[in-house]
């Protein structure tokens, strides 16, 4: 199983970037994964056929319409393109679940109530099916609730703090505002930056709780990418001479 971790600006602790701590869980879980960093076009792996795309949490805001922004768009446009069409899934975390309600519908994102939330946290499911988790959090905007109104999306998770905690777009795509892939020691670490660089509210859940694998697994599962397949593409018709 192979995955593409778009990994976005800044870093959750000193030494490590956003898309660490996401191949650490899925590596665990026997995927194969290629990181792409913030500002690499990543031309080979954009709306690539057969693979997870997952892109993370990262420091720059959505709307900085800076170049790297504005190219990492692009690339989730393609990835939920590719995943619409059945040939891919995508999960984006936090930042990339704001870019997910960015490229699709031009969402924004807004700021999340009571001034976001940085520590651990119970996301509560509104979904039949889905179940309550225990995770880590780190974020002081949300994807906006009009998103939930588009087509093809489904509300699967919120709490007090932020109503857009999780959905699920048509059957391949997932964002979601919590950070599964983090352990309740690793939020710890990041919460503490996360609340002195962006004023985020400090949330104190039972760090013991934390289950990032599970986690990961659960929300994985929403995408479908454990079966996927790929339909191949027909080969090109010669033109004439």
């Amino acid at each position: 199983m192979d995955a593409v971790v778009w990994e976005a600006s800044g870093s959750p602790w000193r030494g490590s970037g956003w898309g660490a701590p996401i191949v650490t869980r899925l590596r665990a879980t026997g995927w194969r994964t290629r990181v792409v960093p913030w500002g690499d076009p990543g031309i080979a792996h954009r709306g690539r056929h057969g693979v997870l795309h997952v892109f993370s949490g990262g420091g720059e805001p959505v709307g900085s319409a800076s170049p790297e922004a504005l190219d990492r768009l692009g690339a989730v446009e393609a990835a939920v393109l590719a995943a619409a069409e059945d040939q891919a899934s995508v999960l984006g975390i936090c930042l990339g679940a704001q870019m997910i309600a960015a490229a699709v519908s031009g969402a924004l994102p807004v700021a999340a109530g009571a001034g976001g939330e940085a520590g651990v946290t119970t996301v509560r499911s509104v979904c039949p099916g889905v179940g309550d988790l225990v995770v880590a959090t780190a974020h002081v905007e949300e994807v906006p609730r009009r998103f939930l109104g588009g087509d093809g999306v489904t509300h699967l998770w919120a709490n007090d703090a932020t109503a857009v905690q999780g959905f699920r777009l048509g059957q391949r795509t997932v964002g979601v505002q919590f950070h599964p892939e983090l352990s309740g020691v690793e939020v710890g670490r990041a919460g503490r930056g996360f609340r002195r660089t962006f004023g985020a509210r400090p949330v104190w859940g039972e760090s013991d709780a934390v289950d990032p694998i599970v986690n990961l697994g659960t929300v994985l599962a929403l995408t479908g990418a454990d079966h996927l397949t790929v339909t191949p593409r027909a080969p090109a018709t010669p033109e004439p001479a």
